[in-house]
């Protein structure tokens, strides 16, 4: 029977503080999971008995940005990394602690809206998350990376509306968002005028 290889490594957050409870992915060369664990209280991982061959690793934790070796954001960027029988990589990860943009929406009286979608764009113009608010007119974009962002609110029945009172993504109010950090968006929408 042939050795085994195995990867082992640390996870921390920017500032350095070990992360517990971040799931290490371990994926093969046709992108089935080949081995999974998650990291100890000091976070620390060991993904041992792996065949020798080519792989991408992923770190995910709610609370954290989603990363892939090494500093990649998607598989497809990921730098793979390659075992020989026997052989100990060491990757060691440093992920970003997301930030949440919470609020309520209301209309022009005070009453809730709900099934009002709020979009964040990134700086770039690109949809970062969207999430429907809820029967009491409240919502959560978590899990975004920390960032500038712009929201969007809409819905049939009411003018579509930029944070904080804009007619556009461009005239949006930014919203910058620091690792942890949660910010408050509220906002109110005017009905449209009949038709």
């Amino acid at each position: 029977m042939s050795a085994t290889a195995s990867v082992t490594g640390a996870v921390t957050d920017d500032s350095g503080a070990p992360l517990a409870g971040v799931e290490v992915r371990a994926y093969n060369a046709s992108g089935a999971t080949a081995k999974a664990t998650t990291t100890n209280a000091a976070g620390v991982f060991t993904l041992d008995g792996l065949a020798a061959g080519t792989y991408t690793l992923r770190f995910a934790r709610t609370g954290v940005v989603t990363e892939y070796h090494s500093n990649a954001t998607s598989a497809s960027t990921a730098t793979p990394i390659t075992l020989t029988p026997g052989s100990t990589f060491v990757a060691d990860a440093t992920v970003s602690v997301t930030a949440t943009v919470t609020g309520a929406v209301i209309d022009d009286g005070g009453t809730p809206l709900a099934g009002v979608e709020v979009r964040a764009y990134t700086a770039s113009g690109v949809t970062a998350k969207a999430t429907p608010t809820d029967a009491a007119g409240v919502f959560s974009l978590d899990g975004l990376a920390a960032g500038t962002y712009r929201l969007r609110f809409a819905r049939a029945g009411v003018v579509t509306e930029f944070f904080s009172d804009a007619v556009s993504l461009a005239t949006a109010t930014p919203i910058t968002l620091t690792p942890g950090s949660t910010i408050t968006a509220d906002a109110t929408l005017t009905a449209t005028s009949p038709g």
